[in-house]
């Protein structure tokens, strides 16, 4: 898997300003992911998730992001919790290595389909059979200020969700048939649905899912 790097300075930028919130149920993931597995928060941004799962009790964590600047505000604020640069060829992790990877709001920074496809089968590689996939993000959002910006980047040939925040973001919200295809090689366990508040201060509509890499 190539990492597109093309968006890093955004981020870079981002990493001062912006807050991130989509919430880590640890209920859920204590359901499903022991203590002393190995987690992988994949796009930590500034390591929140990271500091929770330490504190729950989960001692075995690395935090990935390809943002330079958001890997440094993480090792600043959250001295002894391992953080890494994702690089142009992606994770060094070997291959089937990982026990749970959290994706919190990672897709919907990652518009085009290629390179969506592209992390679904570094993720699969990534986990052991039986590894959790944690993913939480966007659906489409059913209000006139979103459907407006989805039809008008749809018109000009981008699938449709894709969109640009005000601040000059290109950004993803997902179909329901998009998401089961992309993770189709795992199998869903659980999910939920919540209300979270966007890195720009909207309410918009959650999802969250619990998928296993099946046993070969």
């Amino acid at each position: 898997m190539t990492i597109d790097l093309s968006r890093r300075n955004y981020w870079d930028g981002a990493a001062a300003s912006k807050v991130f919130t989509h919430p880590l149920d640890i209920a859920l993931l204590a359901r499903n992911v022991a203590p002393d597995a190995l987690v992988v928060d994949y796009g930590c941004g500034q390591g929140r998730l990271c500091a929770e799962l330490r504190n729950a009790g989960y001692d075995n964590v690395i935090g990935l992001d390809f943002s330079p600047a958001m890997i440094a505000r993480a090792r600043e604020a959250h001295p002894g919790i391992r953080f890494e640069v994702i690089g142009e060829a992606g994770p060094t992790l070997p291959d089937g290595t990982v026990d749970c990877v959290l994706l919190f709001a990672v897709l919907t920074c990652i518009p085009d389909d290629t390179s969506q496809r592209a992390l679904s089968v570094q993720l699969h590689r990534l986990l052991k059979p039986d590894g959790i996939l944690y993913l939480s993000d966007y659906p489409l959002q059913v209000d006139t200020r979103n459907a407006d910006r989805y039809a008008k980047h749809a018109a000009a040939g981008e699938p449709f969700g894709v969109f640009m925040t005000e601040d000059g973001a290109r950004v993803r919200h997902h179909t329901p048939e998009w998401l089961a295809g992309l993770f189709g090689a795992f199998e869903r366990t659980e999910s939920r649905k919540m209300e979270v508040v966007t890195m720009n201060g909207h309410r918009s509509d959650g999802f969250q899912w619990i998928l296993k890499r099946p046993r070969p």
